[in-house]
């Protein structure tokens, strides 16, 4: 039994990798885009699209936490 949580506990971390990756380029360059570029009006949608995209991620991670257990 333990060697069966074990493996899927292995699994869930293995596979998250990437989507964790993927999540923390996009937010560094969000941010690091849309910040210089907020002087000129052009950032503040940037960094709005950003803060949206970190806080879908938030609740899907909530939604993986609930359904792994």
């Amino acid at each position: 039994m333990k060697k069966r949580k074990a493996r899927a506990a292995w699994t869930m971390m293995v596979t998250s990798l990437p989507r964790g990756i993927a999540w923390f380029v996009i937010a560094i360059v969000g941010v690091c885009v849309g910040l210089p570029l907020a002087p000129f009006i052009i950032g503040l949608p940037i960094l709005a699209a950003t803060l949206k995209a970190c806080e879908r991620l938030m609740s899907e991670r909530a939604q993986a936490g609930c359904d792994v257990g």
